[in-house]
């Protein structure tokens, strides 16, 4: 008899560890997430934003290569106005030409306007790269600790490249077209069968 007591006890205790265990389990967890659904997720949640984002580095790379290309051209516009300072060393001191004045004169506004387009595009990409600092803590982080997640309750499914989500979109699009063409031809072959059937009077 108390060996059947201390077995029930033993049983009620594994109950309660079992129970115990199961609360521990969150319940926002989310399992038998399959690679399929999965990869429909990242193509239409991921994959957008993934693209704007791209296309907004572009746009940013593109910014900063005119800014090297301001500097190249404010690099010139002064070693252009050095030499002509130069040659205007003389014997007896400075003395210039009606037309090395004009020179000068030029590349000083030259330098001037150049300076200020730097400076803009300078403050134009500081407050763009400020944009895409705040898109990726609003919008791609929240879908990255989305993917974690998702990839921690399902620990089979696999997160994929840019370019391989783009090529299973494009293969989607392709395969819906198609079935969409043959859904059209179905009709109009039933269309065409009804039309033949009415004029040899087949047709109830």
């Amino acid at each position: 008899e108390n060996a059947i007591k201390h077995d029930l006890s033993n049983e009620k205790e594994k109950d309660n560890k079992i129970h115990t265990q199961e609360e521990k389990v969150p319940q926002n967890r989310i399992q038998g997430l399959s690679q399929a659904d999965f990869d429909q997720f990242l193509i239409d949640e991921w994959l957008p934003q993934i693209e704007k984002y791209v296309k907004a580095q572009e746009k940013r790379d593109g910014m900063e290569v005119e800014i090297t290309q301001y500097d190249k051209d404010l690099q010139r516009i002064q070693g252009d106005y050095n030499k002509l300072t130069d040659k205007n060393q003389g014997f007896l001191g400075l003395w210039e030409t009606k037309e090395q004045k004009a020179k000068k004169k030029e590349l000083e506004d030259e330098y001037k306007h150049t300076a200020e387009q730097r400076n803009a595009k300078s403050q134009e990409l500081a407050e763009y790269s400020q944009k895409i600092k705040a898109y990726e803590q609003k919008t791609l982080e929240p879908i990255n600790e989305k993917i974690a997640k998702y990839q921690a309750d399902n620990p089979e499914i696999k997160m994929r490249s840019l370019g391989f989500v783009k090529k299973i979109k494009a293969q989607g699009a392709y395969k819906a077209a198609q079935e969409r063409m043959e859904r059209e031809k179905q009709h109009q072959q039933e269309k065409q069968q009804r039309h033949l059937e009415r004029e040899s009077g087949l047709s109830l």
